[in-house]
């Protein structure tokens, strides 16, 4: 009778180690959709808002079925609530970038990286006068949160005697996020190019120092 080889098992094992995972092109396929269909969607919604935008519009931008578009979003609430969602995540990182600038070059700089998402959040915070918009309560708490951080940045703004007098830092956080709304959708209607100039100035009302650095 022969002995059993030594060898096989080992390699096997090797050979099990060594293989890669299978890639699942469908759920992958599936995911790159559904990326897709928020990043359109977040487009259209940001110029026609969530009433004038229809799913089928959106499919059709897609280029997909309308039965394709309902197997990633059964309906038009559903996608409304992941484009805020994910847009949210955007906007709060703009606002946060925003803060960890410490001159008025960097803030100028920051300006070109204010996105779509920016002004889909001010077209959305229109509509959601609607007390029935189903998008309203993310949105409001998307605005509290963004309150939140620019009050804090000012506090810190406060603490360096960089706040013009009289002027609280949740006045200035109120202030700034109602001209950043007005002036991200004045820029998409008009593109006037006054977004930089009028930034820079309400940035020299709330912080005068700011002006040394002309």
């Amino acid at each position: 009778m022969s002995t059993p080889s030594t060898t096989r098992a080992p390699m096997r094992t090797r050979r099990r180690e060594q293989a890669r995972p299978r890639v699942n092109l469908t759920k992958a396929r599936g995911e790159q959709t559904r990326e897709l269909i928020l990043t359109e969607a977040t487009a259209l919604f940001a110029v026609y808002g969530y009433r004038g935008t229809s799913l089928r519009d959106i499919s059709e931008r897609v280029g997909i079925s309308h039965p394709g578009m309902l197997h990633h979003f059964p309906h038009k609430e559903s996608l409304l609530l992941a484009v805020i969602d994910r847009a949210g995540q955007g906007y709060l990182q703009v606002v946060k970038d925003f803060c960890n600038c410490n001159s008025f070059e960097e803030i100028k700089a920051w300006q070109s990286s204010v996105t779509v998402e920016a002004t889909l959040v001010s077209v959305l915070m229109a509509e959601i006068v609607d007390e029935e918009h189903p998008g309203r309560e993310p949105l409001l708490e998307l605005r509290a949160q963004v309150e939140s951080i620019v009050t804090d940045y000012f506090r810190y703004v406060q603490s360096r005697g960089d706040l013009a007098d009289g002027v609280t830092p949740d006045f200035a956080a109120r202030m700034l996020v109602v001209h950043w709304m007005g002036a991200f959708l004045r820029e998409r209607l008009t593109g006037d190019q006054l977004y930089d100039d009028d930034l820079g100035q309400c940035l020299r009302m709330l912080m005068p120092r700011l002006r040394e650095q002309d």
